[in-house]
C-alpha cells in the first residue's frame, strides 16, 4: 500500500505543479488493483473499475460519461478480431511457423505491458463518442503521426460501441487484404482473397452472433448470420468474399440499429499488394490493390456513411503525402489525432507505476523529462518507459547520445 499510494501523492503533486484541472474525490490505488494478467481480469472487474488518481471508475459502456485524461476498463473478449490468437493457423502452429497478425497491435502491446486491460480516455476519442451520439459527421478519417494513438481510439470507438448496442464490422489492420493466404483470379479478372474475407466474417459471427441473427437481409430472404456462416462455409474463393462484401452493404444499409464501420491501416487499400501473377517463368506481375474485390468493397471513405451510422478509418502513418500516394477522402472528414501532452505522459506514468511497468515514483522532473525526450509519442513512452521514467536516468538519453554511450560503457564496466 506504500508503493500505490506514494505513486498517488506524486500525481496529486503534479496535478498541483501544473496546475491541471482533474476530477475530485481521487483516492489512492488499492492493492488489488495491480493484479497481473490481462486475461484474469475477469474476475477482479470490480476493482478495476475503482476511481483512482489515473482511474474514472468507468468501463467502456459508460466512457461517454467518464473524464478524459483517466483510464477507463475494457473486456477484450468484445473486440476479437483486435487480438494476436484470433488469427492463428493450426497448420502454421503445427509446423511451428510463423503466425500471421492482423489484430491491433498498439492495444494488444499496451495490454501486455501492464496486465491489464485498460486504456486512457483521451479528449479525441470523446470527440468521437461526440460525433456517434450526435451522427453530426458521417465519415472520420483519423490523422496523426506514427505512434499518436490513432490505432486506440478507433478501437476505444469499436468497443464502446459494441458496448452500447451498436453492430460495429471493424478491419482492425487492412494489410490482411493485400498479403498473406492464397488468392484466385475471378471470371471478370478481379482476385479474390477468401482468408482476409474470413477474418471479417468470422469476426462479426464471433462478436454480434446474436444481432445477426436478428437483423434480417434487404430482400427478407435470410438473417445476416446465416448469410455471414454460409460465407465462412463456403470453399469457393470469389462467394466467400462476395459474403463479406455483402455483409457490409447490408449492415449499412440497416436503418433499426446503430452501425459503425472502421478500418484501421486504411492506406494499406491503396499502395502495394504482396500478390504477383505468373506472366513468363522468370517473371511475376505484382497485383495492385484495384484488382482485388475485396479491396475494392472495403474502400469505405469512397462510399456513402451507413444509413444509420457512421465510417471511421485511420491510416498507418500521417503527414502530408504526394499526390500519387494521398488516399481519397470525403472534404471535412479528417479528425486530428495529437500526441500526448503534459497531463497524459503524467497520467500514463501514474498508471505505469501502480502496475509495476516502472519502478520509480513518477515525479514531476522525470514525467516533465519523459515527455520532452518522447515528443507526447504514446508508443516510444510505453515501449521505452524503464528508460524514459527512470528516477537517476541511467542511459543519460537527456543528456545526448553522447552521454548516453558514456553512460552505457559504464553500467557493462561496473562503474557508478
Amino acid at each position: 500500500m506504500q508503493r500505490t499510494c506514494s505513486a498517488a501523492r506524486s500525481f496529486l503533486q503534479f496535478r498541483a505543479c501544473t496546475g491541471a484541472t482533474w476530477v475530485n474525490g481521487l483516492t489512492a490505488v488499492s492493492s488489488s488493483s495491480t493484479v497481473k494478467g490481462v486475461r484474469g481480469l475477469a474476475e477482479v472487474a470490480a476493482e478495476d473499475t475503482k476511481e483512482t488518481p489515473w482511474h474514472s471508475g468507468h468501463s467502456v459502456a459508460t466512457l461517454h460519461e467518464a473524464p478524459t485524461t483517466r483510464y477507463f476498463s475494457i473486456d477484450p473478449r468484445a473486440v476479437p478480431e483486435a487480438q494476436a490468437d484470433f488469427y492463428e493457423e493450426a497448420y502454421l502452429k503445427k509446423e511451428g511457423l510463423t503466425q500471421p497478425n492482423y489484430g491491433c497491435t498498439g492495444v494488444q502491446r499496451e495490454l501486455a505491458s501492464s496486465g491489464h486491460s485498460m486504456l486512457q480516455h483521451r479528449p479525441v476519442i470523446k470527440t468521437l463518442l461526440e460525433h456517434a451520439q450526435s451522427l453530426r459527421k458521417r465519415r472520420i478519417s483519423l490523422q496523426g503521426w506514427t505512434g499518436s494513438g490513432k490505432s486506440v481510439a478507433l478501437y476505444s470507438l469499436v468497443a464502446w460501441a459494441r458496448a452500447n448496442d451498436w453492430v460495429a464490422l471493424y478491419v482492425p489492420s487492412a494489410f490482411s487484404m493485400v498479403q498473406g493466404g492464397t488468392f484466385n483470379r475471378g471470371e471478370d479478372g478481379l482476385f479474390d482473397m477468401p482468408q482476409a474475407a474470413r477474418y471479417i466474417l468470422q469476426s462479426m459471427l464471433q462478436a454480434h452472433a446474436g444481432d445477426l441473427q436478428a437483423l434480417r437481409t434487404a430482400d427478407g430472404a435470410q438473417s445476416l448470420a446465416e448469410l455471414a456462416g454460409a460465407g465462412v462455409r463456403n470453399t469457393t474463393a470469389a462467394d466467400v468474399v462476395a459474403a463479406a462484401i455483402r455483409l457490409k452493404d447490408e449492415l449499412a444499409g440497416q436503418t433499426q440499429r446503430r452501425v459503425l464501420l472502421a478500418v484501421d491501416d486504411y492506406n494499406a487499400l491503396y499502395h502495394r499488394t504482396t500478390y504477383g501473377e505468373a506472366v513468363h517463368p522468370l517473371h511475376r506481375r505484382q497485383l495492385q490493390p484495384d484488382e482485388l474485390r475485396l479491396v475494392q468493397g472495403f474502400r469505405l471513405m469512397e462510399q456513402p456513411a451507413p444509413a444509420n451510422g457512421l465510417t471511421v478509418t485511420a491510416p498507418t502513418c500521417g503527414g502530408r503525402l504526394p499526390a500519387a500516394l494521398a488516399v481519397p477522402l470525403p472534404r471535412n472528414s479528417r479528425v486530428s489525432v495529437p500526441r500526448y501532452n503534459l497531463q497524459e505522459v503524467a497520467t500514463a506514468a501514474a498508471f505505469y507505476y501502480d502496475t509495476g511497468v516502472i519502478t520509480d515514483v513518477p515525479t514531476v522532473p522525470i514525467v516533465q523529462r519523459a515527455f520532452a525526450l518522447s515528443n507526447g509519442n504514446a508508443k516510444e513512452l510505453r515501449h521505452l518507459a524503464a528508460v524514459l521514467l527512470a528516477e537517476n536516468d541511467p542511459l543519460g538519453h537527456s543528456l545526448g547520445h553522447k552521454a548516453a554511450d558514456a553512460a552505457k560503457r559504464r553500467m557493462l564496466r561496473g562503474e557508478a
